[in-house]
């Protein structure tokens, strides 16, 4: 599963298009989870992937959360990176990844913000999700190693 938070909400159909271009071998369902699934959804195959949306989430600068599901069982958090950047150059919006840094992979604070071209390095411990306060603090510009996914949504190792 993947999860990145958007600074302004998107539309259904716009997320199943920017989704069904970057894989394009698999096909794109909206899926809220409380109601039927969609008609045509085969949960029997593996090239069905499912996404909801969750919006006024507990970050009030990144308020509208994509989750996506059925996509391969690794590296997930490299996935979440890779939409991350391609939702804010092709939207022209920030978004925010959580984010393991190598260095510290035990801190839970981490968080990647892409914006206007650029890759943050962020820290979102000043956040009270319970009553939606606090800010994102921005740490530095990070360079991130080059990511590569495939039209299923596999990792390509350089």
């Amino acid at each position: 599963m993947e999860d990145f938070y958007l600074s302004k909400k998107l539309d259904n159909d716009q997320i199943i298009n920017t989704l069904s271009e970057v894989f394009s071998d698999l096909t794109v369902f909206y899926c809220d989870l409380n109601n039927d699934q969609p008609e045509k959804l085969n949960l029997d195959n593996p090239n069905h992937i499912i996404f909801n949306t969750q919006e006024d989430f507990g970050i009030q600068e990144f308020s509208f959360v994509i989750s996506i599901y059925r996509t391969p069982d690794t590296y997930h958090e490299q996935r979440q990176l890779y939409l991350g950047k391609i939702f804010s150059d092709k939207y022209k919006i920030r978004t925010l990844v959580p984010f393991t840094k190598p260095d510290e992979p035990n801190e839970p604070y981490y968080d990647i913000v892409f914006e206007n071209g650029k890759t943050y390095l962020t820290d979102d411990s000043d956040i009270d999700f319970s009553n939606k306060t606090g800010v994102i603090k921005i740490l530095k510009e990070y360079d991130l190693p080059v990511i590569k996914f495939d039209e299923k949504a596999e990792f390509i190792d350089h």
